[in-house]
């Protein structure tokens, strides 16, 4: 009986593939000779996104702090959370609301 347990313990480790493993984004192999990929790229307010960086999208009021990836071959924005990261000098106070555009 143990040995059925183990056997298919070692099974189900070996289904998961490595790509879900991977914590490098996908980078697609060498075109073949004489072709080409696409630009793919995202687009935040008519500004260029490339694919693999980060851009904070303003929806109304809110902020959102987005990842530029691919899905089934589409550029997607995808949420990483509420809020855009800030760095403000020491000494100095963030601007008020109404300033941030």
């Amino acid at each position: 009986m143990k040995t059925r347990v183990l056997l298919v313990s070692v099974m189900c480790l070996t289904v998961i593939p490595v790509s879900a493993m991977a914590t490098e984004p996908f980078r697609p192999p060498p075109a073949k000779e004489g072709y080409s990929y696409p630009e793919c790229y995202c687009t935040n307010r008519g500004k260029r996104v490339e694919v693999g960086s980060y851009t904070c999208l303003r929806i109304g009021d809110r902020q959102i702090w987005a990842f530029c990836d691919m899905s089934l071959n589409n550029p997607v924005l995808r949420h990483v959370q509420e809020g855009c990261p800030t760095a403000w000098l020491p000494g100095l106070t963030a601007p008020s609301k109404s300033l941030i555009r």
